[in-house]
């Protein structure tokens, strides 16, 4: 059974076991909640966008390809490790200054680039 409460949007009846009291404690522990701020969260993008281009221009380097050729890879690495695209992001990036690279990100990126070369 889905909940509709005002302003929250609907919640699964499971959330609030019976009472209109434990509705009611919800929505406060949750507008008590810190919410990062629009600047906070615009600085986290920017620094998320940079770290991505830096790392498109590794592997755009290691594998003498264009930028535009290796635009698509971080995010399918991303999405088939299953790790956040700023995580692989980060990690391409750091493997660039320290030669070291996680074994299933290294694979994964491998496949996607030998795919790319014998199209």
């Amino acid at each position: 059974m889905i909940t509709v409460i005002a302003g929250l949007g609907t919640v699964p009846r499971a959330v609030f076991p019976g009472t209109r009291k434990s509705i009611a404690a919800w929505c406060s522990r949750r507008a008590a909640r810190p919410r990062p701020t629009k600047v906070a969260q615009l600085q986290t993008a920017v620094k998320s966008h940079a770290v991505i281009d830096q790392a498109i221009g590794v592997i755009a380097a290691v594998a003498r390809m264009t930028r535009a050729q290796v635009w698509d890879l971080i995010p399918e690495t991303s999405m088939f490790t299953n790790i956040r695209l700023r995580d692989v992001a980060e990690l391409i990036v750091a493997w660039g200054t320290t030669g070291s690279l996680a074994a299933d990100i290294r694979e994964e990126l491998s496949r996607r680039l030998n795919a790319i070369i014998l199209r």
